[in-house]
């Protein structure tokens, strides 16, 4: 067994039609674009990288304080965009909104690693759900899809908990293991 794992903090969110679709879209394009397994999306909080297994522990009850000081709500998925922008698109994703409630999470989460001595992350943080990949250069479908879906409404996703996942390499893509799973508040 390895004396790490590699692991995130995240919040799962089930897939819409609308999303399928664009998914859909994307997949169609292929090439240098990578869709991603909705079946395992998520709105990632905090990467926290190589992480020991005695860490797993500490971080599970910093994220379980998290989510009960944080009550459940919806989001709206909303629009699309790019990282790092919309003339070089290396990631192509989806908004949200309102964002103040998960942000609001992930700045408690960030206070809450760095007493555990994890780095905070410098940049500041964009609420997204990642859909695609996109290596090299990328094909003029992926702007036409980002002009056409810039303010689509693509439904509404409930947020009621929070996971900490580890990220296995696959030969199939990237796989996701739920290691602890922390209910928000509820109403």
């Amino acid at each position: 067994m390895s004396a790490t794992l590699r692991t995130f903090i995240a919040i799962p969110v089930t897939t819409t039609p609308k999303l399928s679709r664009i998914d859909s879209k994307l997949r169609e394009i292929g090439g240098p674009v990578r869709s991603v397994d909705l079946t395992q999306m998520h709105l990632t909080l905090s990467f926290l990288g190589e992480t020991r297994h005695q860490q797993l522990t500490e971080i599970g009850e910093a994220i379980d304080a998290v989510a009960q000081r944080h009550q459940a709500f919806e989001v709206e998925i909303a629009g699309v965009d790019a990282f790092p922008n919309r003339d070089r698109p290396r990631v192509f994703w989806a908004g949200l909104s309102p964002t103040e409630d998960v942000v609001a999470i992930a700045e408690d989460l960030r206070n809450s690693l760095e007493e555990l001595g994890f780095h905070r992350e410098q940049r500041a943080f964009t609420p997204h759900l990642t859909l695609a990949y996109i290596r090299g250069k990328p094909p003029s479908e992926v702007t036409e899809l980002m002009d056409e879906n810039r303010k689509t409404s693509f439904g509404t996703a409930s947020i009621e908990k929070i996971v900490l996942y580890q990220s296995r390499s696959t030969n199939k893509g990237p796989q996701y293991i739920p290691l602890s799973l922390h209910e928000l508040r509820l109403g």
